[in-house]
């Protein structure tokens, strides 16, 4: 029952759909969203990268820009 309460605080009954927005925020396309990592186009790891970063809700977010 604790760990079900800890996943409901979390929110982690829409995870999914919140995953799948932020997904779709940085344009990655829907049909790449349930597969590996590895058969995402290289053009899209680092997007996929930073939506895990959001999905975290961070408080602060420093991004430098690639050299």
């Amino acid at each position: 029952a604790d760990l079900e309460a800890q996943f409901a605080e979390l929110d982690g009954y829409s995870a999914e759909a919140r995953a799948g927005e932020l997904l779709l925020g940085v344009d990655i396309p829907i049909e790449q969203h349930y597969g590996p990592m590895s058969e995402v186009a290289p053009g899209y790891k680092l997007r996929v990268l930073l939506t895990q970063v959001l999905f975290a809700d961070p408080d602060i977010l420093l991004l430098d820009e690639p050299t």
